[in-house]
């Protein structure tokens, strides 16, 4: 006899299928906003030209110190289905460091909500600051909000590197991340008191590639799986409607 559980069945079964079968590609976005934030007495001011500058930086010179700057990405993955569950990779290019240290690398936590004057995860390169920076831990140089960030790996940065180095940071799963509006943060500190400072190419740059993002889309178009689903669930409606004849 057919049963509305055996037609349960077959629905979750086409969902199964869908999910296993589905095919995806590696896709690679440009950030839609960069920019750095600087501190002390420049704590609410935007930095970087209002986010249309060549460069972001990072630079630790202490926990109060005005020179101090963190730099913060953010990519827009709304183009398309997103393989979320899937690794992705953050690359970026030296635009200038003119000696060694550690760079660290954090990444804004999925479902961040904002609290205080902190700004959301649709923040803009042109009203970013110290002070409304997401995630940002503002007393400290080059560590972030323990709550709201996670650091995903350090990078050793060797001072005779050409400049356009590039640099690719894994990221386990993307889903880490990957906020509601389907956005993605992701923000780059310099652990060690560089001398100088640690460039990173922005977006308008026009001499290197600015921060890229890779991961994995899906592909939205019909499998064998899919219509070899659907025919079975629609084989069991027919019998159903034969019996009830």
């Amino acid at each position: 006899m057919f049963t509305s559980q055996k037609l349960g069945g077959a629905v979750l079964a086409v969902t199964a299928c869908l999910a296993a079968a589905a095919p995806s590609t590696a896709a690679v976005i440009g950030a839609s906003d960069d920019n750095f934030i600087r501190q002390g007495s420049y704590a609410n001011q935007v930095q970087g030209s209002g986010g249309t500058g060549q460069v972001i930086i990072a630079k630790n010179e202490g926990n109060t110190n005005s020179y101090t700057r963190k730099s913060y990405v953010k990519f827009d993955l709304a183009g398309g289905p997103v393989l979320a569950d899937a690794p992705a990779t953050f690359t970026f290019r030296e635009a200038d460091s003119q000696n060694s240290g550690t760079i660290r690398v954090y990444g804004l936590n999925a479902g961040f909500t904002p609290g205080g004057s902190e700004l959301g995860t649709d923040w803009a390169e042109g009203a970013i600051t110290w002070n409304n920076a997401p995630g940002n831990r503002t007393n400290h140089a080059y560590e972030m909000d323990a709550t709201d960030t996670t650091l995903i790996t350090s990078l050793s940065i060797v001072g005779s590197s050409p400049d356009g180095t590039e640099y690719s940071v894994p990221i386990a799963t993307l889903a880490d991340f990957l906020q509601s509006d389907n956005t993605v943060t992701l923000m780059v500190t310099a652990q060690s008191r560089f001398v100088n400072t640690f460039r990173i190419a922005s977006s308008e740059n026009t001499t290197y590639t600015g921060p890229q993002l890779e991961y994995s889309s899906i592909i939205p178009e019909p499998s064998t799986c899919f219509v070899w689903s659907l025919l079975a669930a629609i084989g069991l409606g027919w019998g159903a409607y034969r019996r009830k004849r």
